[in-house]
């Protein structure tokens, strides 16, 4: 697990997004402008549908977790 920074920068790019929560606008230009991040871990799929990084829900990280 990545915890990331929320910088200045990151909530200035909201301001020029299209995306209508702040909440989601904000995760999804944080983890695309970090790098090397696999998915994005919610239990609000819909929401991230326009993201680069995809979004996955808790019940399928746990559950390929348990398999592995």
């Amino acid at each position: 697990m990545t915890i990331l920074d929320i910088t200045h920068t990151i909530l200035k790019s909201f301001l020029k997004s299209a995306h209508k929560d702040f909440e989601d606008a904000i995760q999804m230009i944080t983890v695309e402008s970090a790098g090397e991040i696999d998915f994005i871990l919610t239990r609000n799929l819909k929401d991230f549908k326009t993201s680069v990084i995809p979004a996955v829900s808790i019940r399928k990280f746990l559950a390929v977790s348990k398999s592995n």
